[in-house]
């Protein structure tokens, strides 16, 4: 990023995003320049930001948009009936702000009560549905990120069938 000089002419150079543009300022005058690249610079800066996302909670968006999302799902008898083993603490998170550590919390409290293979579709559930919240762009690459680093539960998930 820059201002310089090519001939008499003043010129500016910005780099957005990865993407370098140049163009004139169509003066000869330096302090003039200066002014229209700062000027330049502060209209870049606030066209830039982004608004900031709804801050619902992970059972607004599991209900609300996730569930009348999966009605076409074969799986979806199941799913509804996760929202009410999921725990009150975290129903109340904020999508945005789940990590990997309220994850990984969720499967030690699951673990009390169900068994290890149910736990893990739970999970995976969960897992699914953050992937949409990702898609719909609700929640950050980040945020997504922690999250599919959370594990599925190991130890004896075989079944046993008879022919």
């Amino acid at each position: 990023m820059g201002l310089y000089k090519r001939g008499n002419i003043y010129w500016c150079s910005i780099t957005v995003k990865g993407k370098q543009y140049r163009f004139s300022t169509k003066t000869k005058d330096r302090k003039t320049a200066q002014q229209i690249y700062a000027k330049l610079l502060f209209d870049l800066e606030n066209s830039l930001t982004q608004p900031e996302k709804p801050k619902i909670t992970f059972i607004e968006f599991f209900k609300n948009q996730y569930l009348t999302w999966s009605e076409r799902q074969a799986s979806y008898r199941t799913k509804k009936y996760y929202p009410n083993v999921i725990p009150d603490w975290f129903k109340k998170i904020p999508l945005s702000e789940i990590s990997t550590r309220d994850i990984e919390l969720l499967q030690g409290d699951l673990m009390k009560d169900k068994k290890q293979a149910t736990v893990n579709r739970i999970i995976a559930s969960i897992k699914h549905a953050m992937t949409k919240a990702y898609e719909w762009e609700l929640i950050d690459e980040t945020v997504y990120k922690k999250i599919q680093r959370v594990k599925p539960l190991k130890g004896e998930v075989k079944r046993l069938r008879f022919l």
